[in-house]
C-alpha cells in the first residue's frame, strides 16, 4: 500500500515538476492577454488617431481646389459649377443662383436680380435700395476668393441675413441660420430630414 502511494506521489511530483515550464508560459499568455485586453480600448484610440490622421493627410494630399466660379448673367447673376485647380469641372444638375440671403425676413436670390458689369465688378440692386457688388480680388494661389459688398443706399433701416452661397434650395445640403433672430443656430439642412444643429 506504502509503495502504490510512494509511487503516485512520486508520479504526480514528476508530472508537475516537467509540466512546470509549460504551466509557467501558458501562465505568462494569459497574464499578458489579460493585460492587452484591459488596454484595449487605449490601443482603440491610439489606432483610431493613426487612421484619422492618415485619412486627413491623405485627403489633403489629394484635395482639389475651386480655381474658378463661371458667372452666367440670364437674368441675374447664375452659375452651373465649379472649375477645379486640375481644370476639372463640377457641374451641378441644374443652374444655381451664386448667393441668396434674407432681407427683411424675405428670401432672395441672386437670379432674380438685374445685373451690370462694369469694370470687373458685378452689381445688383433690390427694390428696398440694397446694393450688393461682387468683385474677383487678385487671386491667391491655392484657393479662390471672392468680395461681396452688402450696402444699404435708402433711408429705411433693412435687416439681412442667412447668406447662403449657390442659394437655399431643399434639395440640396446647406448651412444657415434657423430660428428666431435671439435664439437662431447654425443648423445643416438636408433633403428629406429635419435640420440638425451645426457646432
Amino acid at each position: 500500500m506504502r509503495s502504490k502511494l510512494y509511487l503516485a506521489i512520486n508520479i504526480r511530483f514528476f508530472l508537475f515538476y516537467g509540466g512546470i515550464g509549460k504551466k509557467f508560459n501558458l501562465l505568462s499568455s494569459i497574464f499578458m492577454l489579460n493585460n492587452i485586453i484591459s488596454h484595449m480600448e487605449s490601443i482603440k484610440k491610439i489606432l483610431y488617431a493613426i487612421f484619422l490622421i492618415y485619412a486627413i493627410c491623405t485627403a489633403v494630399a489629394c484635395s482639389q481646389t475651386i480655381r474658378q466660379i463661371p458667372i452666367t448673367e440670364d437674368p441675374g447673376l447664375n452659375t452651373s459649377g465649379l472649375v477645379m485647380s486640375d481644370s476639372s469641372i463640377i457641374r451641378f444638375t441644374a443652374e444655381r443662383p451664386l448667393y441668396s440671403i434674407m432681407l427683411n425676413g424675405k428670401y432672395l436670390s441672386s437670379s432674380d436680380l438685374a445685373t451690370t458689369f462694369v469694370d470687373g465688378q458685378y452689381s445688383q440692386i433690390t427694390e428696398n435700395m440694397l446694393s450688393v457688388t461682387y468683385s474677383l480680388p487678385a487671386q491667391v494661389p491655392g484657393r479662390w476668393t471672392g468680395d461681396f459688398v452688402f450696402k444699404n443706399t435708402g433711408q429705411d433701416t433693412l435687416i439681412l441675413s442667412n447668406f447662403v452661397p449657390f442659394g437655399e434650395d431643399r434639395k440640396s445640403i446647406y448651412i444657415t441660420g434657423y430660428g428666431d433672430p435671439g435664439l437662431a443656430r447654425a443648423c445643416l439642412f438636408r433633403p428629406g430630414f429635419r435640420p440638425v444643429r451645426a457646432y
